[in-house]
């Protein structure tokens, strides 16, 4: 554990913590404990992009049914894992809009950052320019949507879903207008600058979110591009405006 993890647990109960010049946004636990002080429970927790798992929803919903699906063949020991430690349900395919095959981007250096899509000339310029390198191969994929890969079984709502699947998070929604109707939280990494060839643009996934019945509940990260760059990608929060979360905070 760093330094600032064992200081920011120690100022936890005074509503403290250390956090980097730049950030603007609460914690991802700060998050979830949020929705569990208005009572929140899912029935099921839906990660997307699981990549080493995320134990702060894990573990904030300990009684949720949790779903994980991530088709990166890196991470196929870290799914095996997580499936024994939290009795997981386990989808080792890629997830988007139409079913069929596409090529992962692996990256080497940070596999977690992999993609469906290819790196945008912007992005990559300005890795280059500050000397990283981050060399890439490509691994065919199967593709399915989240609507069909839950039909399988019979999940308790509602639903938290929560998506990083770097810049293909629209795709994803677009092939989840079941899920979409049964969830009441979605918490996703959303791309602002053009991180992708073929992305969304930012005003383009807030309108998908709205016309499904979704607003913005919270900010739980902020990244730049470099030490006080402008914003790259930020991970946000919506719950659906007909929930119950989001009637109780409405009269907070």
């Amino acid at each position: 554990m760093s330094i600032r993890a064992l200081v920011n647990r120690l100022l936890e109960p005074r509503g403290l913590e250390i956090r980097k010049r730049f950030s603007h946004a609460r914690r991802h636990s700060a998050c979830v404990d949020l929705m569990r002080r208005s009572n929140f429970r899912p029935g099921t927790v839906v990660d997307v992009g699981v990549a080493t798992g995320t134990p702060w929803l894990y573990e904030s919903f300990p009684e949720s049914k949790l779903v994980l699906i991530d088709p990166h063949p890196g991470f196929a020991a870290d799914l095996a894992r997580l499936k024994d430690q939290y009795d997981a349900d386990v989808f080792a395919h890629a997830l988007g809009a139409q079913e069929g095959e596409l090529v992962l981007h692996v990256d080497e250096r940070v596999p977690s950052s992999s993609s469906l899509l290819a790196v945008s000339p912007e992005l990559s310029t300005g890795w280059a320019e500050r000397g990283i390198a981050r060399p890439v191969h490509d691994a065919v994929v199967p593709v399915k949507t989240l609507d069909r890969t839950l039909a399988a079984a019979r999940y308790s709502s509602p639903y938290l879903l929560k998506i990083d699947t770097e810049g293909y998070e629209r795709e994803v929604l677009l092939g989840a207008s079941g899920t979409l109707s049964k969830t009441d939280v979605v918490i996703t990494e959303t791309s602002v600058m053009r991180r992708f060839e073929g992305s969304y643009e930012f005003a383009d996934l807030i309108k998908l979110l709205d016309e499904r019945g979704f607003r913005l509940f919270d900010l739980l990260d902020v990244r730049t591009f470099g030490s006080g760059g402008p914003i790259s990608y930020l991970d946000a929060a919506f719950v659906r405006r007909d929930s119950e979360l989001s009637r109780g905070w409405g009269h907070h």
